[in-house]
């Protein structure tokens, strides 16, 4: 009994927006798949009827929410993957989905409003060009995604015509560069080394360093960003500054098994609160 309580309350979910679930193809059979909106209610995916009567999913902006919004032909990805129970799922009056029943019409599937932004996408995506790379924007205080964007890209609309392209493309276009890219955090991880720091040292603000633009330790030699020489530098000049040298100095310096039990309190290699 506690298995099936187990799986009804906590799995359920994932087992029903499983793929090799047959479920999801008869709620198809029966439901519209509902659309994709912005924050503003912009459609960023919808399913349209062809002059044949089959349906399509049609995505308005193209490319420009092609990662985040994902495609649902040749599989699913994106928001079209994660959120595909509830698009499938039509919580329309009782007496319309039964007056439909009865006409052998399908539901409506239910929207998903999402927290993105139109227009911070589009400068996003134009601010990044031609480059490879991602830009993700959150808004601070709630951590709602504003902004998800990954180059090189791909147009969602004609995902089924393009996918032996699409997958032999040596640019990995159909890649998330946002969340499946795997990259070392860079300087952002200097949060946690001056916060280790701060906790050994009770007199960090006496922290002094001289940065000559670079570092070098068991022949290994970290430069400055351009090789800029900051010279004489307190805790709070190296971070304001985000003096390589003078981290490497600092990291070299801690307790390793203390450095790691701050990255944890940061929540790295744990789940994040709500997703458990």
């Amino acid at each position: 009994m506690v298995y099936i309580g187990y799986f009804n309350i906590v799995e359920s979910k994932d087992i029903i927006n499983s793929p090799y679930n047959p479920r999801l193809d008869s709620m198809a059979d029966r439901v519209v798949r509902g659309s994709i909106l912005d924050k503003d209610g912009n459609v960023l995916a919808s399913t349209e009827t062809a002059e044949d009567g089959s349906e399509y999913r049609s995505y308005p902006y193209g490319s420009l929410y092609a990662h985040v919004v994902g495609y649902s032909s040749q599989g699913k990805s994106g928001l079209e993957s994660t959120e595909n129970f509830e698009l499938l799922t039509s919580n329309a009056f009782f007496l319309e989905k039964l007056s439909n029943e009865f006409r052998d019409e399908k539901n409506i599937g239910d929207n998903v409003v999402t927290t993105l932004d139109t227009s911070l996408q589009q400068a996003s995506y134009n601010a990044l060009g031609d480059n490879k790379g991602a830009v993700v924007i959150l808004e601070p205080t709630t951590g709602k995604i504003l902004t998800m964007l990954s180059k090189p890209d791909f147009d969602p609309n004609t995902v089924e015509q393009n996918w032996d392209a699409l997958n032999s493309d040596p640019d990995s276009s159909l890649l998330n560069r946002a969340i499946q890219g795997q990259y070392a955090p860079g300087s952002t991880f200097k949060i946690v080394t001056a916060l280790e720091y701060i906790r050994e040292h009770a007199d960090y603000d006496s922290y002094v360093y001289t940065c000559n633009g670079s570092i070098t330790s068991d022949g290994v030699t970290i430069p400055c960003a351009g090789g800029q020489v900051h010279g004489t530098v307190s805790l709070a000049d190296s971070f304001a500054y985000s003096c390589n040298s003078s981290f490497c100095n600092i990291g070299l310096s801690l307790d390793i098994s203390g450095y790691r039990d701050t990255a944890g309190d940061l929540l790295f290699n744990k789940a994040l609160p709500g997703n458990d």
